[in-house]
């Protein structure tokens, strides 16, 4: 039966040593898993050709990788993770190898052989002892690169040096985390970043290039500290900052007028001013950043069509008034009576402590979607009346018992949970 096997799609031979006297019997095989016993007497026997991905996996660890897995001719993808392994043999040059994955191991460095693998696409350092990076390699075709410390390492710190575009010009997606300090020196732009990720206790950007673009990128910092001591950040299109104890937005970002969409979650805010941002921007999400109040020069923000301030401490909702915004997100909130409703097609109140609406509130003639679901609402607000270009209303979960006699007015409305049987 083996010799009609032309084409396997995976074999684990993790526990299998009587599959290896038939290896050979089999056609192409597109996946292997095996153990480091396994994989050792499959090169013994000079088998595997027909092999273009292994991964090793096992209870013992294989220390030392066998230099005969790379003769190995349709290898294209190799799996090494969690092998004790500090050092690579030697590799054939202009190997093909497309993808590698080193995480879990013992490298204190890129080792300099990976240079001979030119096809190489992808490569997995996460949880190695690297502290610098990136060294003279250079993977002119190298796509995605992941870089973190060992879990157990005592000094997690990374220092991120110049040279990435001169390494690695074809990079899109560049992973650096889980470290306790992150240094950023001299790191320039100039590639065709899709994903930029930067994330430590501490961030200290030395140095980054402004005048160069990450061309439809998305740039990630997190870190408690980020300190910018060169007073600026790259110039992206997406920036999303994370679980920092900022207190304002860093001024520099004005000065970033590539950025459309901005995200910061876990600061520390209280009230929020909007100076320190290019007038370009379209998106700003501020997430549990413990805001208890937007300043109204957010209203110079004309572009802005997405604004976010969800599970945050505001009181009362912004005196916003900004002709291209479409979706305003309140959710999460101390907001008890709305006594304003900024111009926006959808607005959401979810998960407040909304009692009313008070009834000087004016509709906007472009408010389409209205929630105001899990609130502390005793009966459904009277100045709900004036809302003729609703199309959607949600009301669950609040105190309601009763729908008053002006809600078919609504040309549309929509209600769950307790409301559901008292829909009309």
């Amino acid at each position: 039966m083996l010799q009609n096997i032309n084409r396997l799609t995976f074999v684990d031979m993790e526990l299998s040593d009587s599959l290896l006297l038939h290896f050979n019997k089999f056609g192409r095989i597109t996946a292997l898993l095996t153990s480091p016993a396994n994989l050792q007497k499959l090169l013994e026997l000079d088998a595997g050709h027909n092999i273009s991905g292994i991964q090793v996996k096992g209870k013992e660890k294989m220390r030392i990788l066998d230099e005969r897995i790379f003769n190995l001719k349709s290898l294209k993808y190799l799996h090494l993770y969690n092998q004790g392994l500090p050092v690579l043999p030697d590799i054939p040059e202009n190997h093909t190898l497309e993808g590698l994955n080193l995480a879990g191991n013992a490298f204190s460095e890129l080792p300099y052989v990976v240079g001979q693998l030119k096809s190489l696409r992808y490569i997995n350092l996460a949880g190695n002892d690297l502290t610098a990076f990136p060294m003279n390699v250079r993977l002119e075709k190298l796509k995605s690169l992941s870089i973190s410390p060992k879990s157990s390492a005592i000094h997690r710190n990374m220092e991120i040096r110049s040279g990435f575009s001169e390494y690695f010009p074809a990079l899109s997606d560049l992973s650096v985390h889980g470290y306790d300090t992150l240094i950023i020196r001299d790191f320039s732009l100039d590639l065709n970043l899709q994903i930029l990720y930067f994330t430590a206790n501490f961030i200290a950007v030395d140095a980054m290039e402004t005048d160069t673009l990450v061309r439809s990128g998305h740039f990630v910092l997190q870190g408690k500290t980020i300190d910018g001591r060169s007073g600026s950040y790259p110039n992206v299109p997406e920036m999303e900052i994370r679980e920092t104890e900022a207190d304002a937005l860093p001024s520099s970002l004005r000065n970033n007028t590539n950025l459309k969409k901005l995200s910061f979650s876990s600061a520390n805010f209280g009230r929020l001013s909007f100076t320190a941002l290019p007038e370009s921007i379209r998106y700003i999400h501020f997430a549990v950043d413990n805001i208890t109040e937007v300043d109204e020069d957010i209203n110079r923000l004309k572009a802005l069509n997405y604004v976010a301030f969800n599970n945050n401490l505001i009181t009362e909702v912004p005196r916003i008034d900004l002709p291209e915004l479409n979706e305003l997100n309140l959710s999460g909130n101390k907001i008890r009576i709305i006594r304003y409703l900024p111009a926006a097609r959808e607005i959401t109140f979810l998960g407040n402590e909304i009692e009313s609406i008070d009834d000087s509130v004016t509709f906007p003639d472009k408010l389409e979607v209205l929630d105001l679901a899990i609130n502390d609402l005793p009966v459904i607000p009277s100045a709900l009346a004036k809302a003729e270009t609703l199309k959607e209303l949600d009301l669950s979960e609040n105190e309601i018992t009763e729908i008053p006699d002006f809600i078919p007015a609504l040309s549309n409305i929509l209600v769950g949970g307790e409301l559901g049987p008292l829909h009309k």
